[in-house]
C-alpha cells in the first residue's frame, strides 16, 4: 500500500509571514498538530508541530510571571523580548529542516521513518509540491486493514469441505435449535446438502438461507421436508 492510497488531501498550511497567533488560530481552528510553512511561489520552506507553539507558550508565561514581580514594567521591552525569544512570525518558529514522505512511498517505510526521527505528522509531496499529509493515526489503521484482509484471504485458502460443514451445522443449531434432530449436512467442494426432516414448512426456508450465509459456501441444495408429509 503506497502513501498516496491513505494520505489526507485536504491540507491546511500556512504561509512564512503568518503571525504566530495566525498559526495558532489556524491550528485550533483545523484540530491539526502540524502545520507546513509554504511559500508565494508554493515551495515547502517549513513545518510548525505544535510543540513549538507550546514552548512558545511556557516562555510567555515565565514573561508574564516576571512581569507581576517587575516594580518598572517596560511593555515594549517586553514586546521585543517575546519576538526574540520565539518570533513574531510562522518563519521564525517553524522548523526548516522538514522530514516528509512521497506519494509513492509504501507505508511502511512510513513507519520506519516515524519510529526512527519519532514524527506523528509529515507532509506528503510530488515532486516539489505538498499534496498532503498523513499522520501515525492513518498508518496504523492501514496495517490494521492490510492484517484484516490478510486474515481473511488466509481464511479463505483454508476452508475445506470439512470446516463449511461444521459451521453450517454450527449454525443451524444456534439459530433453529430442536428443528434440527433429523436434518443432515454434507458439503462437497463447497456446495452444502441439507436432507431429513423439519416440523414446519419455514423452517425449511430458514435453513436454506442459514446455510447460504456461511462462510466459504457456494450454493445450497436444499432436500428438506416436513414431517407430517411421511405420515
Amino acid at each position: 500500500m503506497k502513501v498516496k492510497d491513505i494520505m489526507n488531501k485536504n491540507m491546511v498550511s500556512v504561509k512564512p509571514t503568518d503571525t504566530v497567533r495566525e498559526v495558532f488560530k489556524t491550528m485550533l481552528k483545523h484540530n491539526t498538530s502540524g502545520l507546513p510553512v509554504i511559500d508565494g511561489h508554493g515551495n515547502l520552506v517549513g513545518f510548525i508541530p505544535e510543540s513549538s507553539l507550546l514552548v512558545r507558550g511556557k516562555s510567555f508565561g515565565a514573561i508574564k510571571e516576571h512581569e507581576k514581580h517587575s516594580v518598572h514594567f517596560d511593555y515594549h521591552e517586553f514586546v521585543n523580548q517575546e519576538r526574540r525569544l520565539h518570533g513574531a512570525t510562522a518563519a521564525d518558529i517553524m522548523n526548516k529542516e522538514v522530514i516528509t514522505v512521497d506519494e509513492n512511498d509504501d507505508i511502511l517505510e512510513v513507519v520506519d521513518i516515524m519510529l526512527s526521527k519519532k514524527v506523528s505528522r509529515m507532509p506528503v509531496m510530488r515532486h516539489k509540491n505538498v499534496v498532503g499529509f498523513i499522520t501515525r493515526a492513518d498508518v496504523i489503521k492501514a496495517i490494521m486493514d492490510m492484517e484484516e484482509d490478510m486474515e481473511i484471504s488466509g481464511e479463505e485458502e483454508e476452508v475445506t469441505d470439512d470446516i463449511i460443514n461444521h459451521r453450517v451445522i454450527e449454525a443451524l443449531r444456534k439459530n433453529l435449535g430442536v428443528a434440527l434432530l433429523n436434518v443432515r449436512v454434507k458439503t462437497t467442494n463447497g456446495v452444502v446438502h441439507l436432507h431429513g426432516q423439519v416440523p414446519a414448512a419455514h423452517d425449511t426456508k430458514a435453513a436454506g438461507e442459514i446455510a447460504a450465509s456461511v462462510h466459504g459456501v457456494k450454493s445450497v441444495d436444499n432436500e428438506l421436508i416436513i414431517e407430517r408429509l411421511l405420515d
